[in-house]
């Protein structure tokens, strides 16, 4: 459904009510910005519900039912309005330790379901395996059957990159530190967990030969929280298990198969790296669902380190500094907050123009001015230590980037024409710098902010309708209705009728 390991998920406080927040998250200790690789193995189940709403319950037990699970879509009244089916995967329905290993198991096994073809109400069905062989005291073998019936389930290229995710150590390390349980010397994808009474604790994980379950339960009216088992201890016991029966076993791991393809990203975003990327890693994604665009999750900003505002072209430069920033969207900046994690200043620096000389000044346009079209520019640039001028243009509030509109011309001017710009393609808030060159490499700068409109209002009638007719009615008046918009902001809406000024109105 478009999802990739690299894809973000927020681990932040969700809408789901506050009784599920402490029970998705009891500490309160959330991540924010995640990729799903980290979310799934170490269960952040916040993500996980966003997910699961965002795709849509009934969908996940449809695909769950693929992998020969039972559980069903619940509509109780437990479930949650704001996310239905969610209350399934906190705690509500039963699953057996037989079908979670055997989901486990089509993983291991590059997405197909290994079993026996065996009659079933609706024709033959494949099903699991109790046992392959049977011999009695002798040796002698009374039935075997090694060779098993075979179905896919899911693509091998998606089984592939699940068993990625479950198998990444490292990825695990955030919430069970470094060793833990879960590593056993060889590649194993693994995954544990406690349901959300605290009565079972559930270690499932495989290598490309075996599959091993563990479940630890006990009667929650028999057993107070601090004789629950925990998923430590379930891994603990899986982890002895699962290093005995691989003690004669070579070390595999799952071969990328075709179709997978290696990139480097921006971690959290997933996106592709931007100098301000503060981490870089390697995921792995489909063929043709690598991501086409830059991290948009950190974005540098130039700002005056002694006001905090945003910089502007009259900032002056010993002043000005480039800070990174996380750009989170509105529903985790309450997180953002709590995790003293700062927001970008909305507001620019105070203006403060010293005087321009004399010698290096645009007298026009005036500054703050709007202009369109064919710019003649103005001023002076002159001086006993003269050596030459040129103009150039910048976009925004503070460019980052100037365009010269003129050659270095080395003919002095004073109070004349300057240079001309050609603004017919462009709309916006420009800065026009004029740089004087001197001898002795000194140079002097003028600039002047101005916003350029080339977009004409748009304007229609919408009420009379074109070509209605009125029945003439004395002291009727005739309302009219019109729309009226420009990309700036308007100034005034003239009304005429056969070139007769009716009214003016004053935005």
């Amino acid at each position: 459904r478009g999802f990739t390991p690299a894809s973000l998920l927020w681990d932040i406080p969700t809408v789901f009510g506050s009784e599920i927040n402490q029970l998705v998250q009891p500490d309160n200790a959330y991540q924010g910005p995640v990729r799903l690789r980290l979310a799934m193995v170490n269960d952040y189940l916040t993500p996980a519900l966003a997910t699961m709403n965002q795709i849509g319950a009934e969908n996940v037990w449809r695909t769950i039912g693929q992998f020969g699970i039972s559980a069903q879509f619940e509509t109780s009244a437990n479930n949650l309005p704001e996310c239905p089916g969610c209350a399934y995967l906190l705690g509500e329905g039963e699953v057996t330790l037989l079908e979670m290993t055997q989901a486990y198991g089509i993983l291991a096994h590059e997405g197909n379901f290994a079993g026996q073809i065996q009659p079933g109400d609706d024709g033959p069905e494949l099903s699991a395996l109790t046992f392959t062989q049977v011999t009695d005291t002798h040796g002698q073998i009374w039935f075997s059957n090694s060779q098993a019936d075979t179905q896919p389930v899911t693509g091998a290229q998606l089984a592939y990159l699940i068993n990625h995710m479950l198998s990444d150590e490292a990825a695990r390390w955030p919430s069970l530190g470094h060793p833990n349980s879960l590593e056993i010397g060889r590649p194993t994808a693994t995954k544990m967990g406690m349901t959300a009474q605290g009565t079972d604790s559930w270690t499932v994980g495989y290598t490309p030969q075996l599959v091993v379950g563990v479940w630890l339960g006990t009667d929650a009216a028999d057993s107070p929280h601090g004789g629950a088992p925990t998923p430590q201890m379930s891994a603990a016991l899986w982890r002895a298990i699962m290093q005995y029966a691989t003690r004669d076993l070579p070390s595999e791991s799952w071969q990328a198969p075709l179709g997978i393809n290696t990139l480097t990203v921006c971690d959290p975003s997933g996106m592709l790296p931007t100098a301000e990327c503060p981490s870089l890693v390697s995921e792995v994604f489909l063929s043709g669902h690598e991501p086409t665009q830059a991290d948009t999750l950190f974005r540098v900003y130039e700002v005056n380190r002694e006001t905090g505002r945003l910089a502007t072209v009259f900032t002056p430069p010993e002043l000005i500094e480039a800070r990174v920033y996380m750009l989170v969207p509105p529903e985790a900046n309450s997180w953002a907050a709590q995790s003293a994690i700062l927001a970008p200043p909305s507001a620019y620096d105070v203006i403060h123009m010293p005087d321009p000389s004399t010698e290096a000044e645009i007298i026009a346009p005036q500054i703050f001015t709007t202009i369109t079209g064919n710019v003649e520019i103005q001023g002076s640039a002159t001086g006993t230590d003269f050596t030459s001028y040129r103009l150039q243009v910048g976009q925004g509030l503070n460019p980052q980037s100037w365009l010269a509109i003129t050659d270095d011309i080395t003919t002095p001017v004073r109070n004349q024409w300057l240079g001309s710009w050609d603004t017919r393609d462009l709309n916006g808030l420009y800065a026009i710098q004029l740089i004087v060159l001197r001898s002795g490499q000194r140079v002097d700068t003028h600039t002047i902010q101005v916003t350029v409109d080339n977009l004409p209002p748009d304007a229609a009638i919408i009420y009379p309708e074109e070509g209605q007719v009125f029945e003439y009615q004395p002291a009727t008046p005739i309302t009219f209705q019109v729309q009226a918009s420009d990309n700036l902001g308007l100034l005034q809406i003239e009304y005429l009728l056969d070139d007769q000024a009716l009214d003016i109105q004053i935005q």
